[in-house]
């Protein structure tokens, strides 16, 4: 109950020889700077850390609130930033590249634009009722004759 909520992550490190840690009950903040002390708790003997598990829990963020420390658990992915932009940016650029590749390679543009207009056509012909489209299908011709043309 000394209202300790971000214990250090090298705790156990700086204090080889300790020989009893008493820390229960406190507003702990679940975030990533805990993971590595939960970690360290884990690793040393229940007769070091009095309370374990039942007394470390979770305070904050409510969504947390009375979950036990060693219960709580959040991904790599969400707390190393470097990770993170590495897992959004790569498969960005893969697209980006395979996007350029069909693109220039297989006239990507042209098959999209002509799917499009086959679209819109075949749309239109649905919505026209068949007796105009009965008479827009008639074909027309006209041929024009000069006059050297006719037989003379």
């Amino acid at each position: 109950h000394n209202s300790i909520s971000n214990p250090s992550a090298d705790f156990f490190q700086s204090c080889q020889k300790i020989r009893s840690l008493k820390a229960g009950n406190n507003p702990f903040q679940c975030s990533c700077e805990l993971r590595d002390f939960i970690q360290s708790v884990g690793q040393v003997s229940s007769e070091v850390v009095e309370g374990w598990p039942e007394s470390y829990k979770c305070d904050y963020p409510e969504s947390y609130k009375g979950t036990l420390l060693k219960d709580f658990h959040v991904s790599e992915l969400s707390c190393n930033t470097a990770l993170l932009i590495v897992t959004i940016v790569v498969p960005g650029l893969v697209l980006a590249v395979a996007v350029t590749v069909l693109c220039i390679y297989l006239d990507l543009p042209w098959y999209l634009r002509m799917v499009c207009q086959w679209t819109q056509t075949r749309r239109r012909a649905r919505n026209v009722p068949l007796e105009e489209l009965q008479r827009t299908l008639q074909f027309h011709a006209f041929i024009s004759y000069k006059e050297h043309d006719l037989p003379g």
